[in-house]
């Protein structure tokens, strides 16, 4: 099983009796690393989940929102694309500039 499948299995047994939907969607960071991106819509609340996959690591940037702010989301892409993996220090050692 792929870590991407394994997190939308955990995922839709976390929301099992809420009314929520779970969409995704991937992109890159600048540095080249693939972020699986996972939304749980509710009707007064976003919470999105945002995986920087490296190898054999990830790292995980949670956000959840109940006012739908923009800087919120801005500041999220901006953690994103400046992760850069602090290699050889273990797996909790990624670093954001910026």
């Amino acid at each position: 099983m792929q870590f991407r499948d394994a997190i939308v299995r955990q995922l839709m047994v976390q929301m099992q009796g809420i009314d929520a939907e779970l969409t995704g969607d991937g992109i890159y960071t600048e540095q080249g690393d693939v972020v699986y991106i996972f939304t749980i819509s509710e009707a007064d609340v976003v919470t999105k989940q945002y995986y920087i996959v490296g190898e054999q690591q990830y790292c995980l940037i949670h956000l959840t929102s109940f006012s739908g702010s923009e800087s919120a989301e801005s500041a999220v892409q901006s953690m994103v694309d400046s992760f850069i993996w602090n290699e050889g220090k273990g797996v909790f050692d990624g670093i954001f500039y910026g």
